[in-house]
């Protein structure tokens, strides 16, 4: 690899810089939006090569680029550098939802380059550091029209990281991140709303609270802001969760109102069942 390109600078962009400069020294990694401070402490670390001068000759030869901003900011990066990317370039985004950003991508970049949209499932917890080896058997979804060049350019990258590169559908995706991230994020909250009860607010509750509990309430929380804005883009898939919650939750209080203890324990059992296939 000779030239890696990062527009967004975060600790997921920058372990994947960190990484490729430990296996090619040489690689030329420039990120053209980086902070001056972070652009002074990463040459310093030799990380970031200084910056050319003019999008040209940051963009000529580029084997990746790679968008960490959110999908907005991503849209004006790529309007505004569309006309000076090389043909065998590989763009990559990180976008949480992925839809709407890649039909508009893929339409603003069409016949222009390679381009991909990726996610990797990293714990929240190894996000906030920045290290090489962060995606090490890690999960990495790659949505792309299905172009074999493409897919054989991703995978010449993330080998490198010894990720687990899974391709799917934007549609499947977003689907599943419903379910997933954003239904834990949802009921989370949903849970937490019902323990906000003043006749509760004692030390004997702040007990039973424990750290585990804290945890999980946190877990699914990076920016609150962000988080509204991608359940909103994904406000289709997030009607079904919650109509799914709103009828298991129907389904319980049936069960527990009717003091049908054997159906509650068969309900939990095949609960636990899944929970541990997971």
């Amino acid at each position: 690899m000779e030239k890696l390109v990062i527009y967004g600078w975060n600790n997921i962009t920058a372990s994947l810089a960190e990484g490729i400069r430990r296996l090619y020294p040489a690689c030329i990694i420039l990120c053209p939006d980086a902070p001056d401070f972070i652009q002074s402490q990463y040459r310093k670390e030799r990380i970031l090569s200084p910056l050319s001068d003019g999008l040209q000759a940051i963009l000529e030869n580029a084997d990746y680029i790679l968008l960490g901003s959110r999908s907005s900011e991503n849209l004006e990066i790529l309007k505004s550098i569309r006309r000076f990317i090389d043909s065998k370039t590989l763009i990559m985004d990180f976008q949480a939802i992925k839809a709407d950003f890649f039909e508009k991508a893929s339409y603003l970049l069409k016949n222009k380059c390679f381009f991909a949209s990726v996610f990797t499932f990293i714990d929240l917890m190894d996000s906030e550091a920045i290290r090489s080896d962060l995606f090490q058997d890690k999960i990495v979804a790659v949505v792309s029209d299905g172009n074999s060049e493409v897919l054989e350019k991703i995978r010449d990258f993330w080998q490198h990281f010894k990720a687990v590169i899974v391709p799917t559908s934007a549609e499947f995706y977003d689907e599943i991140f419903s379910a997933t991230t954003q239904g834990i994020f949802l009921l989370t909250n949903l849970y937490m709303r019902i323990l906000q009860r003043d006749s509760w607010a004692d030390t004997l509750f702040f007990g039973f609270y424990n750290r585990s509990l804290r945890n999980f309430a946190e877990l699914p929380i990076q920016n609150v802001q962000n988080q509204a804005i991608d359940i909103i883009a994904n406000k289709e898939n997030i009607l079904r969760v919650l109509s799914f919650m709103k009828r298991e939750i129907e389904q319980m209080s049936s069960m527990i109102n009717d003091g049908n203890a054997r159906q509650l324990a068969e309900y939990i059992e095949a609960v636990q069942k899944f929970q541990d296939r997971l």
